[in-house]
């Protein structure tokens, strides 16, 4: 059974969406494809289990009690809610794992989300060779959720929630010889789902206490050096949590998202001495896009929509037109049409263009708000840029380091498009001139460098610069 990753799948959408918002947009279309009558959220949280970077994590703290937090209880009990929209799937199931707890007529509460697949009858085709016991139930409120994996290869997909209760029948011992003639053992667990009213199905307080002794020993087959303080820790969360193993418990559907502390991205980096934003300071692409929606530009992945597409190499090579769809954009610009992918085989008549000649053109064409911009181009040199902006094109080149010293004296949301270029080394020792245009912007949390291109923080070089120029396209009137 094949279960899909989130990470490095539909590699586009890394930069353009939220793992959520990918999830729901899949969960969506899964929906109205196979006709599956649940509601969207319900849709949505049973479609988050098939990645395994979201519900590995969220599986390893139900089990093992290690971090699990209130969150935690939140979320399975919204997947479970999802689950529980879906008919029950009633017959024998399989599900592999790599140790157990079960004991011969003792029941054995579920501490977390099991994918099984039906029975095929014969246990020794049933088992996973990654696997060293293999569970058969003969399940009862399992639910199918076939319908809304992306790609299942036609096998069906039964899973089977946390506080699902299981009575062990009977335990099987069976030793095979490998192909490389090392004899493996492996168990088989023949269980039965039983339900509230079967004289074996435990009450509350059990389920707690079931629940707590597997988390212990969970723990301690993973790590015995746990110290005092912190298995206290996980004492108190686990009391904290385990009710969120109870089927018929209510769950609220919603909670608060405490608001980010976005200073921590304003920092210098050993190639950049000076603290700003960019690609080199954020911990990952999705803090990334939380941070430029949330603070920059909300609608930031409309400026150059296709560049994740791979067909249409085109919207890679156009840096150029989209810092200006940008800038158009904050102007008030309807974001359709302003961008559009340059032809490789064309982008010499676009970088042949001074970027003075090129801005100057694009941003003050007749039509576009008139806001106070300044298209000169000054290369970075000593005058202090909260004075006089005039072109000093004849000027030697300067670091990121130097620009950002001086545009942190600018006003408060003044904004920038920033062209640069550098010696870059490609096919051994051979020099070429490599070269990119993005947008710079001074917020209340810093120097922010923005590439619309990519829909992302901007790299910036590491490299020696041959040529850095920047244009002043709107400063704030002072008051």
């Amino acid at each position: 059974m094949t279960v899909n990753s989130f990470e490095g799948k539909e590699l586009p959408s890394k930069f353009t969406e939220l793992p959520h918002e990918y999830v729901d947009r899949m969960a969506i279309s899964l929906q109205e494809k196979n006709g599956v009558g649940i509601s969207r959220l319900g849709a949505y949280a049973v479609h988050s289990l098939t990645y395994d970077a979201l519900s590995n994590p969220l599986n390893e703290r139900l089990h093992t009690g290690d971090g699990l937090i209130k969150r935690d209880k939140l979320i399975a009990g919204c997947i479970k809610s999802g689950l529980n929209e879906l008919p029950a799937h009633k017959g024998p199931v399989v599900f592999h794992q790599e140790r157990h707890s079960f004991h011969v007529g003792d029941t054995t509460v579920l501490t977390k989300f099991h994918n099984a697949v039906p029975e095929k009858g014969d246990p020794t085709t049933n088992h996973s060779s990654n696997h060293k016991v293999e569970v058969r139930v003969q399940s009862k409120t399992g639910r199918d959720i076939s319908s809304l994996v992306e790609s299942n290869g036609g096998e069906s997909r039964i899973v089977l929630s946390p506080g699902t209760q299981l009575r062990t029948l009977s335990i099987e011992s069976l030793t095979e010889t490998n192909e490389y003639g090392i004899p493996l053992e492996r168990e088989i667990i023949h269980a039965q789902e039983i339900l509230p009213g079967d004289p074996d199905y435990l009450d509350q307080k059990s389920v707690h206490q079931n629940v707590l002794e597997q988390r212990a020993n969970a723990r301690s087959q993973e790590s015995n050096n746990l110290d005092s303080s912190s298995q206290e820790t996980r004492d108190v969360l686990n009391k904290d949590t385990a009710s969120a193993l109870d089927p018929n418990q209510s769950i609220p559907t919603a909670h608060a998202r405490k608001k980010p502390d976005w200073s921590v991205l304003n920092k210098p980096t050993a190639h950049i001495q000076a603290a700003a934003i960019h690609s080199a300071t954020s911990q990952s692409s999705i803090q990334e896009l939380r941070f430029l929606r949330q603070e920059v530009h909300p609608e930031i992945t409309t400026v150059n929509p296709n560049v994740y597409d791979f067909s249409q190499k085109e919207f890679r090579f156009n840096c150029t037109e989209s810092v200006i769809a940008y800038e158009k954009q904050r102007r008030g610009v309807a974001a359709e049409t302003l961008v559009k992918g340059v032809n490789i085989t064309d982008k010499h008549d676009v970088v042949t263009k001074t970027a003075q000649s090129v801005i100057s053109d694009q941003l003050n064409q007749t039509g576009s708000p008139k806001l106070e911009c300044f298209p000169d181009i000054k290369w970075m040199d000593t005058v202090d840029l909260a004075g006089e902006i005039s072109d000093s094109s004849s000027y030697d080149t300067k670091s990121f380091t130097h620009f950002i010293e001086g545009f942190q004296l600018e006003p408060l949301g003044t904004r920038a498009i920033v062209n640069y270029s550098y010696e870059g080394m490609v096919a051994g020792s051979e020099k070429i001139s490599v070269g990119h245009t993005i947008s710079a912007e001074k917020t209340k949390h810093g120097v922010v460098f923005f590439d619309p291109q990519m829909n992302r923080l901007a790299l910036l070089p590491t490299e020696s610069l041959s040529r850095l120029q920047y244009t002043i396209v709107y400063r704030p009137a002072k008051s």
